[in-house]
């Protein structure tokens, strides 16, 4: 009877370590960014960490702003808060919940009188941080939230960073009304793409890869049945994943490149030329290479303006560069550069009597659509609720 049950147990566990693997395979894969620590080609990475806002009641110390972006509030907005409101915050630490939500309201409606906007963030997520616990306080930090969000920029990373960790908090807790926490679980959701795709284009490709994980957290069903969302969410993860994988493959080149191999030096110099604007790096492959295909595609570009047929020569070496290259990112970018310079060539009122360029031109763009000439992707969804349209409602 005893090996009966040893052997039930052990078919049992085999199934399951057998659906296990099953589940894992059928999973779409992300890149881990892990491979990034050392690639010369991207700038020094930031902590995830470092965009998420600081919800304590007894902060001593203002928030850094991670690399070279823009702080969240600057040194003077910190020095108001901690001479006026600080003191108070750090009262209603011992006080009860109505106290508390009576100094939120209080500290909203300061935000919003001010005129200093760094100043207005910092006291609404310390609003936000007073109530979010309690659900008598929820409405309040709900309001806090879409105040928070009309003082933020679209672009700016370090800003968006609070909406997902407030907004994930809001869907997440219990103290949120069941029927407003789906609201929240998509805007967590939304927030979490912009900031993805924000930091890719930021070439901050590993702090993309962390954030891009964060987005199974609230994948919720209602967001799954929203069809546009998910759709953005899908895009963002193989964009991510596509993105590390570049840049692995950018590193073994740029190692390829140091030892002396021109053949390297295309995929580096075309990454500086339509995915990072990098003249440095440009001009140190020309300087080293005087005759190689970089060369010559600079060359043609400096002689754009009074060149009207340049536009067709940039375009079939940048067209003839992109087909060598792996599928990825890189190869879409630069077959969309080589499709734009064909665009311009063609749209040249001097280019009108040169019919067989043209004639040559318009097949290469159809032949460009096809291969998958695809230009930098603007996935944005969080922007229509920032600014004036930041209300509950939307």
């Amino acid at each position: 009877m005893r090996s009966c049950q040893c052997v039930r147990v052990f078919v049992i566990l085999a199934c399951i370590c057998w659906a296990g693997t099953i589940f894992a395979a059928a999973m779409p894969t992300t890149g881990t960014g892990d491979s990034l620590a050392d690639n010369p080609l991207l700038p020094p990475a930031i902590s995830v960490s470092d965009l998420w806002p600081d919800l304590t009641l007894n902060q001593s110390v203002p928030s850094i702003a991670p690399g070279r972006f823009p702080p969240l509030y600057s040194a003077n907005d910190w020095r108001r808060y901690e001479k006026k409101y600080a003191p108070q915050i750090l009262s209603a630490m011992r006080h009860r919940v109505t106290d508390k939500i009576a100094l939120a309201n209080s500290l909203l409606d300061k935000a919003k009188q001010t005129r200093h906007h760094g100043l207005g963030r910092l006291l609404d997520i310390k609003a936000f941080a007073l109530t979010y616990r309690s659900r008598v306080g929820s409405p309040v930090a709900q309001r806090a939230l879409a105040q928070y969000m009309t003082l933020v920029s679209p672009d700016n990373i370090v800003e968006i960073g609070p909406i997902w960790t407030m907004s994930q908090l809001l869907a997440y807790l219990g103290a949120t009304p069941p029927q407003d926490r789906e609201h929240f679980a998509a805007l967590a959701e939304r927030a979490d793409v912009q900031l993805t795709i924000k930091l890719l284009r930021c070439a901050q490709v590993a702090a993309a890869a962390r954030t891009v994980r964060l987005l199974v957290i609230e994948e919720t069903l209602p967001v799954r049945r929203n069809a546009v969302l998910m759709g953005q969410i899908s895009n963002t993860r193989a964009l991510t994943s596509q993105s590390v994988a570049m840049m692995d493959y950018l590193d073994q080149q740029y190692h390829l490149l140091i030892k002396g191999d021109v053949s390297a030096a295309t995929p580096i110099y075309l990454y500086a030329l339509v995915i990072q604007n990098e003249p440095l790096v440009r001009r140190q492959i020309i300087r080293r290479w005087p005759k190689s295909v970089p060369a010559q595609i600079q060359k043609l570009l400096a002689s754009v303006p009074g060149n009207p047929h340049a536009d067709y020569d940039v375009a079939k070496l940048l067209h003839d560069a992109g087909s060598a290259l792996p599928w990825g990112i890189l190869r879409d970018r630069t077959l969309y550069a080589s499709l734009q310079h064909y665009h311009i060539f063609l749209n040249n009122p001097k280019t009108q009597w040169d019919r067989i360029s043209r004639t040559l031109a318009k097949i290469a763009v159809e032949h460009l659509i096809e291969q998958g000439a695809r230009p930098h992707p603007d996935i944005a969804p969080l922007t229509p609720f920032l600014g004036s349209a930041a209300t509950h409602a939307s």
